[in-house]
C-alpha cells in the first residue's frame, strides 16, 4: 500500500468547523461553508479568499451551478440563499428563501442546465426553485419515511443529486432509501 502524507490547504485557522466544501466544475474555485455561518469562496491554485457571505447560522450545503455564474447556500435555520457569483468581485444575492422548509437545510444540487435547484430538509422534504424565475416550483413532502433517528431527531432527505442529463433527482434518505424524484 502506498502513504498518502496529509497536508493543510489553509495555513490560517477557520474560526468555524467546516461543514460542507465545493469546486467549482472547472476547479478554480472552492467554496466553504462553516459553522459560524460563513460562506467562503476561494481562487483555488493561489488559495486567496475572494469573497465571504455571512449567514445568521451554520451552513450545512453549498453548492455551484455547472456554469459557475451562481453559488447556493443552505443553513441550519431553513435558508437558502442563490448567490450570483458570475463576477466574483461584485456578487450579488439574487434571493434568499425563508419560507420554503420548515428545518435544516442539508443539501443542494442545481440542475445540469443550471436552471432548477433542488433543496433536502431535515423536514422529509425536497423542494425544486426554478432559478429563472426566482420562485418556488415544487415542493416534495414526506420524501423520506424517518421515524426519530438514534440521534434524537429527524434528519430527513439528507443529500441528493441530478443525473447527468437533468432528467432524474435521487435523494439519499435517513429511513435508509435512495428516492426516485
Amino acid at each position: 500500500t502506498q502513504t498518502h502524507q496529509k497536508q493543510e490547504y489553509f495555513e490560517e485557522k477557520l474560526s468555524g468547523h467546516i461543514w460542507c466544501l465545493s469546486f467549482s466544475r472547472s476547479g478554480d474555485y472552492l467554496a466553504l461553508g462553516t459553522s459560524d455561518g460563513r460562506a467562503i469562496l476561494v481562487k483555488f491554485d493561489t488559495k486567496e479568499k475572494i469573497q465571504t457571505f455571512e449567514h445568521t447560522d451554520e451552513i450545512f450545503s453549498i453548492s455551484f451551478s455547472r456554469d459557475t455564474t451562481l453559488l447556493a447556500t443552505g443553513t441550519k435555520d431553513k435558508k437558502i440563499t442563490i448567490i450570483n457569483i458570475s463576477n466574483v468581485q461584485q456578487p450579488k444575492i439574487i434571493n434568499t428563501f425563508t419560507e420554503i422548509h420548515s428545518d435544516r437545510i442539508n443539501s443542494l444540487s442545481f440542475s445540469p442546465n443550471g436552471r432548477f435547484l433542488a433543496a433536502a430538509s431535515n423536514d422529509l422534504s425536497v423542494s425544486l426553485i426554478d432559478v429563472k424565475q426566482n420562485q418556488l416550483l415544487h415542493r416534495l413532502e414526506k420524501v423520506s419515511n424517518s421515524l426519530i433517528s438514534t440521534y434524537g431527531g429527524y434528519l430527513g432527505v439528507i443529500s441528493l443529486t441530478f443525473s447527468p442529463d437533468g432528467k432524474f433527482l435521487l435523494a439519499g434518505c435517513d429511513d435508509k432509501v435512495i428516492k426516485l424524484i
